[in-house]
């Protein structure tokens, strides 16, 4: 199993699937940084990205595209990014889906 302790992992898409992984990552010991072309107001969620952010999470929600990657170690993607999507297309670092993260979880 990897570590992602100390890393800064930012997550593309913060539906259900993208909110799961940023409180894995965070159980990991790892700094998600929470991204969505949508602010925060946006977002349905039930208060659960502010629950995230207080507990270590980074708030990158609606922020332009560099801003959101500066810092970052890896970006793993929810299935409902497009792969043409900015965030995605300007990525320095590794681009895993979440699938990739689970099996190295494993």
């Amino acid at each position: 199993m990897e570590s992602f302790a100390e890393m800064r992992v930012l997550i593309a898409g913060m539906a259900r699937s993208g909110r799961a992984c940023a409180r894995v990552l965070l159980e990991e010991g790892a700094t998600p940084v929470l991204y969505d072309s949508k602010p925060i107001q946006s977002l349905e969620n039930g208060g659960e990205l502010e629950k995230l952010i207080a507990a270590g999470a980074a708030d990158r929600l609606g922020v332009e595209v560099q801003r959101a990657l500066a810092g970052c170690d890896l970006v793993v993607t929810s299935p409902g990014v497009p792969l043409a999507a900015p965030i995605l297309r300007e990525a320095k670092v590794p681009v895993w889906g979440e699938i990739e993260l689970g099996y190295r979880l494993c």
